[in-house]
């Protein structure tokens, strides 16, 4: 990846989400979706890719409002547990794991695009001079990127799609991280629905 150092900038990317949205992906399904959320991590790409699928009972415009309110992201997706944001569109997230494993931490830009109908937010892991080093409690995810799609089915009715990398490092045993994922995606779904229903 080319990166271009310029004097005034704070933030460098690290990391960058597929062009092609994963679309030719083969996903190997963590969950089916006959409980709330379809969740499939890919197996035959260098990152492991993960995505989650729902159909959230809210519009676009609100599911919208609440993943660009990174102040409020401790109270929507119970996960994070700190939010610092560096610039309108760069953020620090914090999140708790659960034991006995530490904490992960990282940087992301936040870039809001559209797509048809579509409303997507894509965000890359960055550097950035104000955020705050790892501690010796959490590890820090240099290579995270993602993606949400919100695709409007009706005036109130979004199918959500969102898409990570699966990677966490540190100290994981391989047959950890399959339920990782699968807890990642659903509980995200069961969140982000939890929260518009009470905006």
């Amino acid at each position: 990846m080319l990166s271009f150092l310029l004097p005034l900038l704070l933030s460098t990317a690290q990391a960058i989400y597929p062009s092609t949205d994963l679309a030719d992906t083969e996903w190997g399904v963590l969950s089916n979706g006959k409980g709330k959320a379809w969740v499939g991590c890919s197996s035959k790409t260098e990152i492991t890719w993960c995505r989650s699928i729902g159909v959230i009972n809210a519009s676009q415009d609100k599911l919208s409002k609440i993943l660009l309110d990174f102040e409020s992201y401790p109270q929507v997706f119970k996960r994070v547990y700190k939010t610092k944001i560096l610039e309108p569109d760069v953020v620090h997230l914090l999140l708790d794991m659960p034991f006995p494993f530490k904490q992960r931490d990282y940087i992301a830009k936040f870039v809001e695009t559209r797509e048809g109908k579509d409303v997507l937010f894509t965000f890359n892991a960055v550097e950035h001079s104000e955020a705050a080093a790892p501690s010796r409690e959490s590890v820090r995810l240099p290579r995270a990127a993602g993606r949400w799609r919100l695709e409007p089915m009706s005036p109130k009715q979004t199918r959500v799609t969102y898409t990570w990398n699966g990677e966490l490092l540190g100290k994981i045993p391989l047959f950890g991280l399959a339920e990782a994922w699968r807890t990642q995606g659903t509980e995200v779904m069961e969140w982000l629905e939890a929260a518009a229903a009470t905006k």
